[in-house]
């Protein structure tokens, strides 16, 4: 929550403890940045078997260039949603969640 705050998407609400409220429109936030945001990477492997020595196989590997690849396409796929896409049948997910 601090991280969604500090980046711009959370305005928190001092007088009133716990309660966050969205600091953009939901129409501008992208599933793809909220997620970057925790993973601060688009890389699955940094093929380093020890601390500043890259694995043994990675002059022969190609592992490394496939997973980037799909953590591209997994961003670029998340990319293309917003928060609002979430939220379109609010009636629904409010009868599911008792609200």
């Amino acid at each position: 929550m601090h991280d969604l705050g500090r980046s711009g998407y959370l305005r928190t609400h001092r007088e009133i403890v716990g309660v966050f409220t969205l600091a953009r429109p939901p129409e501008e936030i992208r599933l793809g940045e909220i997620v970057y945001l925790g993973e601060k990477t688009e890389t699955v492997i940094d093929c380093m078997d020890k601390p500043n020595r890259p694995c043994q196989i990675f002059p022969a590997c190609r592992l490394k260039g496939v997973l980037d690849e799909a953590a591209a396409a997994f961003f670029e796929v998340l990319d293309r949603y917003t928060l609002a896409d979430l939220v379109k049948q609010p009636a629904k997910m409010k009868a599911v969640l008792g609200m």
